[in-house]
Protein backbone atom coordinates (compact mmCIF):
# COMPACT_ATOMS: atom_id res chain seq x y z
CA UNK A 1 0.00 0.00 0.00
CA UNK A 2 2.77 2.38 0.84
CA UNK A 3 5.64 3.07 -1.56
CA UNK A 4 9.09 4.27 -0.78
CA UNK A 5 9.48 8.03 -0.54
CA UNK A 6 12.57 10.17 -0.45
CA UNK A 7 12.40 13.52 1.27
CA UNK A 8 14.91 16.34 1.58
CA UNK A 9 14.41 18.49 4.64
CA UNK A 10 15.54 22.05 5.07
CA UNK A 11 14.42 24.01 8.07
CA UNK A 12 10.64 23.91 8.24
CA UNK A 13 9.62 24.59 4.62
CA UNK A 14 9.19 22.09 1.80
CA UNK A 15 7.84 22.17 -1.74
CA UNK A 16 6.76 19.14 -3.75
CA UNK A 17 8.87 18.45 -6.82
CA UNK A 18 7.43 16.08 -9.42
CA UNK A 19 9.61 14.25 -11.92
CA UNK A 20 9.04 14.96 -15.67
CA UNK A 21 8.06 11.37 -16.39
CA UNK A 22 6.66 9.82 -13.22
CA UNK A 23 6.53 6.06 -12.92
CA UNK A 24 4.91 3.81 -10.29
CA UNK A 25 8.29 3.07 -8.73
CA UNK A 26 9.63 6.63 -8.79
CA UNK A 27 10.19 8.09 -5.33
CA UNK A 28 8.68 11.39 -4.28
CA UNK A 29 11.07 14.13 -3.31
CA UNK A 30 10.41 17.16 -1.17
CA UNK A 31 12.74 19.85 -2.52
CA UNK A 32 14.01 22.31 0.07
CA UNK A 33 13.52 25.98 -0.56
CA UNK A 34 17.12 26.58 0.52
CA UNK A 35 19.18 23.80 -1.07
CA UNK A 36 22.44 25.07 0.41
CA UNK A 37 21.43 23.49 3.74
CA UNK A 38 20.17 20.17 2.43
CA UNK A 39 19.89 16.98 4.43
CA UNK A 40 18.60 13.64 3.19
CA UNK A 41 15.71 11.83 4.85
CA UNK A 42 14.26 8.58 3.56
CA UNK A 43 10.63 7.83 4.36
CA UNK A 44 9.79 4.14 4.34
CA UNK A 45 6.46 2.35 4.76
CA UNK A 46 5.16 2.15 8.34
CA UNK A 47 6.31 -0.72 10.50
CA UNK A 48 2.73 -1.57 11.45
CA UNK A 49 -0.78 -0.39 10.60
CA UNK A 50 -3.26 -0.96 13.43
CA UNK A 51 -6.91 -0.03 13.83
CA UNK A 52 -7.30 1.67 17.20
CA UNK A 53 -9.85 3.84 18.97
CA UNK A 54 -13.59 3.45 19.22
CA UNK A 55 -14.01 1.47 16.01
CA UNK A 56 -11.62 -1.22 17.23
CA UNK A 57 -13.59 -1.46 20.50
CA UNK A 58 -16.94 -1.39 18.63
CA UNK A 59 -18.01 1.82 20.35
CA UNK A 60 -18.09 4.26 17.42
CA UNK A 61 -21.08 6.60 17.44
CA UNK A 62 -22.75 8.75 14.85
CA UNK A 63 -22.77 11.38 13.47
CA UNK A 64 -19.43 11.36 11.71
CA UNK A 65 -18.08 8.02 12.99
CA UNK A 66 -14.30 7.94 12.80
CA UNK A 67 -11.98 4.98 12.28
CA UNK A 68 -8.63 5.68 13.92
CA UNK A 69 -5.65 4.02 12.23
CA UNK A 70 -2.23 4.06 13.91
CA UNK A 71 0.77 4.24 11.56
CA UNK A 72 3.85 3.10 13.45
CA UNK A 73 6.89 5.03 12.29
CA UNK A 74 9.87 2.91 11.21
CA UNK A 75 12.48 2.40 13.91
CA UNK A 76 15.29 3.88 11.80
CA UNK A 77 13.26 6.98 10.94
CA UNK A 78 14.11 8.77 14.19
CA UNK A 79 17.52 9.86 15.35
CA UNK A 80 19.06 9.50 18.78
CA UNK A 81 17.49 11.77 21.42
CA UNK A 82 14.66 12.61 19.03
CA UNK A 83 12.37 13.14 22.01
CA UNK A 84 14.17 16.43 22.71
CA UNK A 85 13.44 19.85 21.24
CA UNK A 86 10.58 18.83 18.91
CA UNK A 87 12.80 16.67 16.71
CA UNK A 88 10.27 13.84 16.83
CA UNK A 89 7.40 16.21 16.10
CA UNK A 90 9.17 17.61 13.01
CA UNK A 91 9.74 14.15 11.54
CA UNK A 92 6.24 13.11 12.54
CA UNK A 93 4.82 15.98 10.50
CA UNK A 94 7.06 15.17 7.51
CA UNK A 95 5.94 11.54 7.58
CA UNK A 96 2.27 12.48 7.74
CA UNK A 97 2.62 14.87 4.79
CA UNK A 98 4.35 12.15 2.77
CA UNK A 99 1.51 9.71 3.49
CA UNK A 100 -1.04 12.35 2.51
CA UNK A 101 0.66 13.00 -0.83
CA UNK A 102 0.92 9.29 -1.51
CA UNK A 103 -2.76 8.60 -0.83
CA UNK A 104 -3.76 11.56 -2.97
CA UNK A 105 -1.63 10.34 -5.87
CA UNK A 106 -2.81 6.73 -5.60
CA UNK A 107 -6.51 7.50 -5.83
CA UNK A 108 -8.26 10.69 -4.82
CA UNK A 109 -11.65 9.15 -5.58
CA UNK A 110 -10.91 6.24 -3.21
CA UNK A 111 -9.58 8.16 -0.18
CA UNK A 112 -11.47 11.39 -0.80
CA UNK A 113 -10.88 14.78 0.74
CA UNK A 114 -8.02 15.32 3.17
CA UNK A 115 -7.78 17.56 6.20
CA UNK A 116 -5.31 18.04 9.04
CA UNK A 117 -6.55 18.04 12.62
CA UNK A 118 -4.66 19.10 15.74
CA UNK A 119 -5.16 16.50 18.46
CA UNK A 120 -6.57 18.24 21.54
CA UNK A 121 -5.70 21.56 19.94
CA UNK A 122 -1.98 20.75 19.92
CA UNK A 123 -0.46 21.91 16.60
CA UNK A 124 2.62 19.77 17.17
CA UNK A 125 0.49 16.59 16.96
CA UNK A 126 -1.42 16.72 13.67
CA UNK A 127 -3.60 13.89 12.43
CA UNK A 128 -4.73 13.26 8.85
CA UNK A 129 -8.50 13.05 8.29
CA UNK A 130 -9.81 11.33 5.16
CA UNK A 131 -13.36 11.33 3.83
CA UNK A 132 -13.74 8.30 1.52
CA UNK A 133 -16.67 8.67 -0.84
CA UNK A 134 -17.86 5.05 -0.49
CA UNK A 135 -17.44 4.54 3.26
CA UNK A 136 -21.08 5.06 4.35
CA UNK A 137 -20.30 8.26 6.23
CA UNK A 138 -17.23 6.92 8.04
CA UNK A 139 -14.07 8.98 8.31
CA UNK A 140 -10.49 7.74 8.49
CA UNK A 141 -8.08 9.40 10.90
CA UNK A 142 -4.43 8.49 10.46
CA UNK A 143 -2.41 8.83 13.67
CA UNK A 144 1.39 8.51 13.62
CA UNK A 145 2.50 6.24 16.45
CA UNK A 146 5.69 4.87 17.94
CA UNK A 147 6.84 1.54 19.26
CA UNK A 148 6.75 1.23 23.04
CA UNK A 149 10.54 0.85 23.10
CA UNK A 150 11.38 3.90 20.97
CA UNK A 151 12.23 6.13 23.96
CA UNK A 152 12.93 5.33 27.58
CA UNK A 153 9.64 5.80 29.40
CA UNK A 154 11.13 7.40 32.57
CA UNK A 155 12.64 10.18 30.42
CA UNK A 156 9.09 11.28 29.56
CA UNK A 157 7.94 11.65 33.16
CA UNK A 158 5.90 14.81 33.88
CA UNK A 159 8.71 16.37 35.91
CA UNK A 160 11.36 15.93 33.18
CA UNK A 161 12.45 18.58 30.68
CA UNK A 162 12.14 17.78 26.98
CA UNK A 163 12.64 21.25 25.49
CA UNK A 164 16.01 22.62 26.50
CA UNK A 165 15.08 26.20 25.65
CA UNK A 166 12.16 26.01 28.10
CA UNK A 167 14.22 27.06 31.11
CA UNK A 168 14.43 29.82 33.66
CA UNK A 169 17.44 32.13 33.85
CA UNK A 170 20.13 31.04 36.26
CA UNK A 171 20.10 32.88 39.56
CA UNK A 172 23.66 34.14 39.16
CA UNK A 173 23.09 35.81 35.79
CA UNK A 174 19.59 37.09 36.58
CA UNK A 175 20.30 38.78 39.91
CA UNK A 176 23.78 40.16 39.25
CA UNK A 177 24.21 43.94 38.78
CA UNK A 178 24.59 45.32 35.29
CA UNK A 179 28.31 45.94 35.78
CA UNK A 180 28.95 42.41 36.99
CA UNK A 181 26.72 40.58 34.47
CA UNK A 182 29.50 39.56 32.03
CA UNK A 183 31.52 38.00 34.83
CA UNK A 184 28.43 36.36 36.32
CA UNK A 185 27.44 34.92 32.95
CA UNK A 186 30.92 33.53 32.41
CA UNK A 187 30.92 31.97 35.88
CA UNK A 188 27.49 30.43 35.25
CA UNK A 189 28.67 28.97 31.94
CA UNK A 190 31.64 27.30 33.62
CA UNK A 191 29.35 25.29 35.87
CA UNK A 192 28.64 23.06 32.86
CA UNK A 193 25.82 20.75 32.04
CA UNK A 194 24.64 20.20 35.63
CA UNK A 195 23.53 23.80 36.04
CA UNK A 196 21.77 23.72 32.67
CA UNK A 197 19.78 20.66 33.71
CA UNK A 198 18.81 22.36 36.98
CA UNK A 199 17.64 25.48 35.12
CA UNK A 200 15.38 23.44 32.81
CA UNK A 201 11.68 23.55 33.64
CA UNK A 202 9.41 20.49 33.39
CA UNK A 203 7.49 20.04 30.14
CA UNK A 204 4.59 17.79 31.19
CA UNK A 205 2.33 18.44 28.18
CA UNK A 206 5.18 17.98 25.72
CA UNK A 207 6.13 14.67 27.36
CA UNK A 208 2.53 13.51 27.59
CA UNK A 209 2.02 14.00 23.85
CA UNK A 210 4.95 11.74 22.99
CA UNK A 211 3.82 9.16 25.54
CA UNK A 212 0.33 9.02 24.05
CA UNK A 213 1.83 8.29 20.61
CA UNK A 214 3.99 5.54 22.10
CA UNK A 215 1.16 3.92 24.07
CA UNK A 216 -1.57 4.28 21.45
CA UNK A 217 -1.60 0.59 20.34
CA UNK A 218 -1.20 -0.56 23.96
CA UNK A 219 -4.23 1.44 25.09
CA UNK A 220 -6.29 0.19 22.17
CA UNK A 221 -5.50 -3.46 22.87
CA UNK A 222 -6.34 -3.14 26.57
CA UNK A 223 -9.62 -1.32 25.97
CA UNK A 224 -10.66 -3.79 23.30
CA UNK A 225 -9.96 -6.65 25.71
CA UNK A 226 -12.01 -5.16 28.56
CA UNK A 227 -14.84 -3.36 26.75
CA UNK A 228 -15.45 -5.82 23.90
CA UNK A 229 -14.30 -9.06 25.52
CA UNK A 230 -16.55 -12.06 26.27
CA UNK A 231 -16.99 -10.99 29.91
CA UNK A 232 -17.59 -7.31 29.15
CA UNK A 233 -21.35 -7.46 29.61
CA UNK A 234 -22.89 -4.08 28.84
CA UNK A 235 -19.67 -2.06 29.15
CA UNK A 236 -19.62 -1.32 25.45
CA UNK A 237 -23.23 -0.14 25.46
CA UNK A 238 -22.56 2.03 28.52
CA UNK A 239 -19.60 3.62 26.74
CA UNK A 240 -21.80 4.30 23.72
CA UNK A 241 -24.31 6.07 25.96
CA UNK A 242 -21.52 8.10 27.55
CA UNK A 243 -20.29 9.30 24.17
CA UNK A 244 -23.78 10.19 22.97
CA UNK A 245 -24.42 12.09 26.21
CA UNK A 246 -21.09 13.94 25.96
CA UNK A 247 -21.71 14.98 22.37
CA UNK A 248 -25.27 16.10 22.98
CA UNK A 249 -24.14 18.29 25.86
CA UNK A 250 -21.18 19.81 24.02
CA UNK A 251 -18.51 18.02 26.07
CA UNK A 252 -17.05 16.04 23.16
CA UNK A 253 -17.41 17.79 19.79
CA UNK A 254 -17.83 15.69 16.65
CA UNK A 255 -15.29 15.91 13.83
CA UNK A 256 -15.78 18.94 11.58
CA UNK A 257 -17.90 18.26 8.48
CA UNK A 258 -16.18 17.93 5.11
CA UNK A 259 -17.24 19.82 2.03
CA UNK A 260 -18.10 16.50 0.40
CA UNK A 261 -20.84 15.82 2.99
CA UNK A 262 -23.32 18.14 1.30
CA UNK A 263 -22.54 16.76 -2.16
CA UNK A 264 -22.91 13.11 -1.12
CA UNK A 265 -26.14 13.61 0.85
CA UNK A 266 -29.55 13.64 -0.84
CA UNK A 267 -30.88 17.02 -1.89
CA UNK A 268 -33.69 16.92 0.66
CA UNK A 269 -31.44 15.97 3.56
CA UNK A 270 -28.19 17.67 2.61
CA UNK A 271 -28.88 21.02 4.17
CA UNK A 272 -30.28 19.75 7.53
CA UNK A 273 -27.44 17.25 7.94
CA UNK A 274 -24.71 19.79 7.38
CA UNK A 275 -26.50 22.37 9.51
CA UNK A 276 -26.88 19.93 12.40
CA UNK A 277 -23.25 18.88 12.24
CA UNK A 278 -22.05 22.47 12.06
CA UNK A 279 -24.33 23.48 14.92
CA UNK A 280 -23.13 20.64 17.11
CA UNK A 281 -19.53 21.52 16.37
CA UNK A 282 -20.08 25.21 17.13
CA UNK A 283 -21.93 24.41 20.36
CA UNK A 284 -19.25 21.99 21.47
CA UNK A 285 -16.30 24.23 20.77
CA UNK A 286 -17.94 27.33 22.25
CA UNK A 287 -17.28 26.16 25.78
CA UNK A 288 -16.08 22.89 27.26
CA UNK A 289 -15.08 21.20 24.01
CA UNK A 290 -12.27 18.67 23.89
CA UNK A 291 -10.02 21.14 22.07
CA UNK A 292 -10.52 23.53 24.96
CA UNK A 293 -9.76 20.99 27.65
CA UNK A 294 -12.69 18.64 28.30
CA UNK A 295 -13.73 15.05 27.54
CA UNK A 296 -12.77 12.77 24.70
CA UNK A 297 -13.25 9.12 23.83
CA UNK A 298 -10.04 8.01 25.54
CA UNK A 299 -10.97 9.59 28.88
CA UNK A 300 -14.46 8.12 28.81
CA UNK A 301 -13.09 4.67 27.94
CA UNK A 302 -10.60 4.82 30.78
CA UNK A 303 -13.42 5.90 33.09
CA UNK A 304 -15.41 2.78 32.25
CA UNK A 305 -12.24 0.69 32.61
CA UNK A 306 -11.67 2.12 36.11
CA UNK A 307 -15.22 1.25 37.14
CA UNK A 308 -14.74 -2.31 35.92
CA UNK A 309 -11.51 -2.64 37.92
CA UNK A 310 -13.17 -1.36 41.09
CA UNK A 311 -16.05 -3.84 40.65
CA UNK A 312 -18.53 -1.00 40.42
CA UNK A 313 -20.12 -2.53 37.33
CA UNK A 314 -21.79 -5.87 37.90
CA UNK A 315 -22.42 -8.25 35.04
CA UNK A 316 -26.19 -8.07 35.63
CA UNK A 317 -26.23 -4.28 35.23
CA UNK A 318 -28.01 -2.82 32.27
CA UNK A 319 -26.35 -0.31 29.99
CA UNK A 320 -28.31 2.55 31.58
CA UNK A 321 -27.26 1.51 35.10
CA UNK A 322 -23.63 1.31 34.04
CA UNK A 323 -23.99 4.73 32.42
CA UNK A 324 -25.28 6.20 35.69
CA UNK A 325 -22.38 4.64 37.60
CA UNK A 326 -19.93 6.26 35.19
CA UNK A 327 -21.64 9.62 35.60
CA UNK A 328 -21.44 9.30 39.39
CA UNK A 329 -17.67 8.77 39.16
CA UNK A 330 -17.30 11.69 36.77
CA UNK A 331 -19.27 13.95 39.12
CA UNK A 332 -17.21 12.92 42.19
CA UNK A 333 -15.09 16.03 42.77
CA UNK A 334 -13.20 14.52 45.73
CA UNK A 335 -12.00 11.55 43.67
CA UNK A 336 -10.75 13.81 40.88
CA UNK A 337 -8.99 16.11 43.36
CA UNK A 338 -6.98 13.14 44.64
CA UNK A 339 -6.27 11.94 41.10
CA UNK A 340 -7.69 8.86 39.37
CA UNK A 341 -5.24 6.00 38.97
CA UNK A 342 -5.81 2.74 37.14
CA UNK A 343 -4.36 -0.51 38.43
CA UNK A 344 -1.03 -1.45 36.86
CA UNK A 345 -1.29 -3.74 33.86
CA UNK A 346 2.09 -3.78 32.16
CA UNK A 347 1.91 -7.14 30.41
CA UNK A 348 1.65 -5.48 27.00
CA UNK A 349 4.74 -3.37 27.68
CA UNK A 350 6.67 -6.43 28.83
CA UNK A 351 5.64 -8.29 25.68
CA UNK A 352 6.79 -5.31 23.60
CA UNK A 353 10.27 -5.57 25.09
CA UNK A 354 10.29 -2.69 27.57
CA UNK A 355 12.98 -3.44 30.20
CA UNK A 356 11.79 -4.27 33.70
CA UNK A 357 13.95 -1.47 35.12
CA UNK A 358 11.92 1.09 33.16
CA UNK A 359 8.61 -0.42 34.25
CA UNK A 360 9.68 -0.17 37.89
CA UNK A 361 10.59 3.51 37.50
CA UNK A 362 7.06 4.80 36.91
CA UNK A 363 6.59 8.29 38.41
CA UNK A 364 4.45 8.65 41.55
CA UNK A 365 1.02 10.23 41.50
CA UNK A 366 2.41 13.29 43.29
CA UNK A 367 4.60 14.04 40.26
CA UNK A 368 1.51 14.14 38.03
CA UNK A 369 -0.46 16.29 40.48
CA UNK A 370 2.39 18.79 40.71
CA UNK A 371 2.47 19.36 36.94
CA UNK A 372 -1.09 18.76 35.64
CA UNK A 373 -4.40 20.40 36.46
CA UNK A 374 -6.33 17.13 36.05
CA UNK A 375 -4.77 13.72 36.75
CA UNK A 376 -5.96 10.38 35.37
CA UNK A 377 -3.03 7.95 35.24
CA UNK A 378 -3.39 5.03 32.84
CA UNK A 379 -2.71 1.36 33.55
CA UNK A 380 0.94 1.62 32.47
CA UNK A 381 1.67 4.17 35.20
CA UNK A 382 3.45 6.58 32.84
CA UNK A 383 0.79 8.54 30.90
CA UNK A 384 -1.84 10.99 32.08
CA UNK A 385 -4.75 10.56 29.68
CA UNK A 386 -6.34 13.75 31.05
CA UNK A 387 -3.27 15.92 30.45
CA UNK A 388 -5.18 18.07 27.95
CA UNK A 389 -8.02 18.78 30.39
CA UNK A 390 -8.32 21.95 32.45
CA UNK A 391 -9.95 22.53 35.81
CA UNK A 392 -12.61 24.68 34.20
CA UNK A 393 -13.48 22.05 31.62
CA UNK A 394 -13.65 19.33 34.28
CA UNK A 395 -15.84 21.50 36.52
CA UNK A 396 -18.26 22.10 33.65
CA UNK A 397 -18.41 18.37 32.84
CA UNK A 398 -19.07 17.56 36.49
CA UNK A 399 -21.81 20.18 36.61
CA UNK A 400 -23.52 18.61 33.59
CA UNK A 401 -23.08 15.11 35.06
CA UNK A 402 -24.69 16.08 38.37
CA UNK A 403 -27.58 17.75 36.58
CA UNK A 404 -28.08 14.64 34.42
CA UNK A 405 -28.07 12.35 37.46
CA UNK A 406 -30.66 14.51 39.20
CA UNK A 407 -32.83 14.35 36.10
CA UNK A 408 -32.58 10.54 35.92
CA UNK A 409 -33.07 9.93 39.64
CA UNK A 410 -36.38 11.82 39.95
CA UNK A 411 -37.82 12.34 36.47
CA UNK A 412 -41.16 14.09 36.17
CA UNK A 413 -41.69 12.20 32.92
CA UNK A 414 -39.33 9.24 32.14
CA UNK A 415 -39.63 9.59 28.38
CA UNK A 416 -38.99 13.32 28.51
CA UNK A 417 -35.98 12.83 30.79
CA UNK A 418 -34.48 10.24 28.43
CA UNK A 419 -34.94 12.59 25.50
CA UNK A 420 -33.35 15.49 27.34
CA UNK A 421 -30.31 13.39 28.24
CA UNK A 422 -29.62 11.57 24.98
CA UNK A 423 -31.70 13.04 22.16
CA UNK A 424 -31.77 16.83 22.54
CA UNK A 425 -28.55 18.74 21.87
CA UNK A 426 -27.83 21.24 24.63
CA UNK A 427 -25.77 24.33 23.96
CA UNK A 428 -23.25 24.89 26.78
CA UNK A 429 -23.80 28.64 26.60
CA UNK A 430 -27.44 28.17 27.63
CA UNK A 431 -26.42 26.59 30.95
CA UNK A 432 -25.29 29.90 32.47
CA UNK A 433 -26.98 33.24 33.06
CA UNK A 434 -23.89 35.45 32.81
CA UNK A 435 -20.83 35.32 30.56
CA UNK A 436 -17.61 37.27 30.78
CA UNK A 437 -15.13 37.81 27.97
CA UNK A 438 -11.63 38.79 29.05
CA UNK A 439 -9.50 40.51 26.42
CA UNK A 440 -5.78 40.31 27.01
CA UNK A 441 -3.31 42.85 25.62
CA UNK A 442 -1.28 41.67 22.62
CA UNK A 443 1.87 41.29 24.74
CA UNK A 444 0.07 38.82 27.04
CA UNK A 445 -0.81 36.38 24.27
CA UNK A 446 1.28 33.23 23.95
CA UNK A 447 3.81 32.89 22.38
CA UNK A 448 5.34 36.06 23.70
CA UNK A 449 7.25 38.12 21.12
CA UNK A 450 10.01 39.03 23.55
CA UNK A 451 13.30 37.20 23.03
CA UNK A 452 14.53 34.92 25.84
CA UNK A 453 17.08 36.31 28.24
CA UNK A 454 20.75 35.49 28.07
CA UNK A 455 20.51 33.11 30.99
CA UNK A 456 17.63 31.24 29.37
CA UNK A 457 19.54 31.04 26.10
CA UNK A 458 22.57 29.60 27.87
CA UNK A 459 20.42 27.07 29.68
CA UNK A 460 18.59 26.23 26.47
CA UNK A 461 21.58 24.71 24.68
CA UNK A 462 21.31 20.93 24.52
CA UNK A 463 24.06 18.37 24.17
CA UNK A 464 24.53 19.18 20.50
CA UNK A 465 24.64 22.92 21.04
CA UNK A 466 21.26 23.67 19.43
CA UNK A 467 18.26 25.34 20.98
CA UNK A 468 14.76 23.88 20.83
CA UNK A 469 11.91 26.06 19.69
CA UNK A 470 10.69 27.68 22.89
CA UNK A 471 7.96 29.50 20.94
CA UNK A 472 6.30 26.13 20.31
CA UNK A 473 6.43 24.87 23.88
CA UNK A 474 2.99 24.61 25.51
CA UNK A 475 4.38 24.14 29.03
CA UNK A 476 4.64 27.81 29.91
CA UNK A 477 2.81 29.45 32.80
CA UNK A 478 -0.29 30.29 30.79
CA UNK A 479 -3.11 32.38 32.28
CA UNK A 480 -6.38 30.52 31.92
Amino acid sequence: MFRLFTAHTCGTLWSVRASPAPSPSAPRSFAPLRPQHQDSLTIKPPSAVTVVGSYAARTAVRPCPTVDVALQLPTDFLTAKAHLNYRYHARRAVYLVAVAHHLRDVSYSLFGEQRLEALHGDPSRPALLLAPAKADGFRLRLLPALAATTFALPRLAPDRNGVRAHAKPTTTAATAPASAKPAATKAAATNGQDQQQQAGLPTPHYNAGILMDMLLPVHAARLREVVSGPSAGHLGDALLLLKVWARQHGLMPPPPPFSSDAASAPASAAKPAVTAASGALAAATAFGGAAGGCLDGCVLSMLVLLLAERNKLAGAMSALQAFRAALALLADASAWSKGLVLARHQAALQAAGVPAAQLAAAPPVSAFKAQHSVVFVDFTGFANVAAHMTKGGLAHAQHVARRTLAMLDAPAEPDEAFGSVFLSPACPAAAFDYHWAVRLPPAAHWPWPAAPSAGAADAGADEEGSNGGSSLCRDRALSR
